[in-house]
């Protein structure tokens, strides 16, 4: 388990019951040298996981033109970039072994424009067409790439009543 956070991974790793205890680190994935850093140190462990869930993700939301540039460039390397660079590196070792499983959270708004919410949208879009690419390249080799798209649910994830997600 990766979450920035170390204090709330903790929290979530001791609420999952059962007898294999997850392994957790503190990684910001949206900068790129803690993401690699983080990469070399699974392969210095030779470490391939059977499963890649990736669900690291931030929503901004507002229209795009009056947004502040950084917090849609943060979103972005998360929800783009790190997602690419973990399915990128989990599928080489997948392939290699020939089994394996990445699933990538995308969301229902990937199918769509959506106002006060663009670059989100179009994040969550570029993750459900890698996945469904990544899918057709990896199939043969024993691999399974999935792109789920759960619908809007409540949560701190962004500004309540900002986006259209009925449309």
């Amino acid at each position: 388990m990766v979450a920035r956070d170390a204090a709330k991974l903790e929290v979530a790793a001791n609420s999952l019951s059962g007898a294999i205890r997850p392994q957790t680190a503190a990684v910001d994935l949206a900068d790129a040298a803690a993401l690699e850093a983080f990469i070399a140190a699974l392969d210095g462990r030779g470490y391939v996981p059977d499963v890649l869930v990736n669900n690291a993700g931030h929503g901004a939301s507002g229209a795009f033109v009056d947004a502040d540039w950084a917090k849609i460039d943060a979103m972005l390397r998360l929800n783009i970039n790190a997602l690419a660079r973990l399915s990128h590196w989990a599928a080489q070792g997948m392939k290699a072994r020939r089994s394996g499983a990445i699933v990538n959270l995308s969301a229902a708004v990937a199918t769509r424009p959506t106002p006060y919410f663009a670059a989100y949208a179009a994040s969550k879009a570029f993750v459900t067409n890698l996945s469904i690419a990544m899918s057709s390249e990896l199939r043969a080799h024993g691999v399974s790439v999935s792109a789920i798209h759960p619908p809007a649910v409540r949560t701190s994830f962004g500004t309540a009543g900002k986006a259209d997600l009925k449309s």
